[in-house]
């Protein structure tokens, strides 16, 4: 006859209260691990929350960043469409006054032929160095004029394009935050399920008819039942090995979420539900490890 593993008992040495006195302390036991998963779950479903509402607030930052960055580079555009326009007037401008300091130059030129087969005209010649100084000097502004354009007009673009990457990398953040969040989430649920089919198998158990006490004694004797419940509770202890691997797979992945997030592992550094749920992942972890069998 098949026993429930890890329960002492002997058939054949042992009275059948006894045994249903067993059955009945490893359902209690299955309850109260029930009970204490119920109450991690809702831990972790509470610094999942946590997480969400985090979540959000960044999302809320983004959107007004988005708003105000878009904002901004329309703006910087708009000053470069505007500059770069005024390199092209400026450009146009260079080439007028490079024609007109030519001009200068040959009138210069001529009034020094002139004064070499005659009187020296020293005003027409003053004048006409006059005009080649002045176009040289407005040459030379234009030049710097231009060269600060360019500068300001390279400055934009990068402001332009850290922007943009700044964008970009708030997006992947959120993004990150929201898959790592929804994986958790996806994780709990299943545990979840898993202690549903736990609570709903020992309901069933605790319901059943033939658990019923005769006289002193706190339970009745199974009889005809007792392999039927040794093979349900045997079911209960394999539910309650996978309910532990879900469990352990969840409060692992909160665990390196938080050390990805830099959290130290100090309670007294930590509140609310996020203290709650590494406790409970500290303590859960440390106990799985010195337990081989339930």
């Amino acid at each position: 006859m098949s026993k429930v593993r890890g329960s002492p008992q002997i058939y054949g040495s042992s009275t059948s209260e006894n045994t249903t006195m067993i059955s009945t302390e490893e359902l209690h036991k299955l309850r109260m691990q029930n009970s204490d998963f119920l109450k991690k779950s809702k831990d972790a479903e509470e610094f999942i929350e946590e997480k969400e509402n985090e979540i959000n607030v960044l999302e809320k930052q983004l959107k007004n960043l988005l708003e105000e960055t878009t904002s901004k580079i329309a703006a910087l555009n708009s000053q470069v469409n505007s500059l770069t326009s005024d390199l092209n007037s400026e450009k146009s401008s260079s080439e007028i006054l490079s024609r007109k300091l030519q001009t200068c130059e040959e009138e210069l030129k001529a009034e020094r032929d002139k004064s070499l087969g005659g009187p020296l005209n020293e005003t027409a010649l003053f004048n006409a160095e006059t005009k080649v100084e002045q176009v040289q000097a407005q040459m030379i502004a234009m030049k710097e004029e231009c060269s600060e354009l360019v500068n300001h007009n390279h400055e934009l673009l990068e402001n332009i394009h850290k922007l943009e990457s700044t964008l970009e990398e708030k997006n992947s953040e959120i993004e990150s935050l929201r898959n790592q969040n929804s994986q958790l989430r996806m994780d709990l649920n299943a545990s979840k399920e898993e202690v549903m089919v736990l609570t709903g198998e020992m309901h069933a158990i605790k319901a059943d008819p033939k658990m019923a006490s005769q006289g002193n004694s706190l339970f009745g004797e199974v009889i005809d039942g007792r392999e039927k419940q040794e093979k349900e509770m045997l079911l209960l202890h394999q539910e309650k090995q996978k309910l532990k691997i879900a469990l352990d797979n969840t409060l692992k992945l909160l665990h390196e979420q938080t050390k990805q997030e830099n959290i130290p592992f100090d309670k007294n550094a930590l509140t609310g539900p996020t203290l709650a749920a590494f406790k409970i992942a500290r303590d859960e972890l440390t106990r799985c490890q010195r337990e081989k069998t339930y």
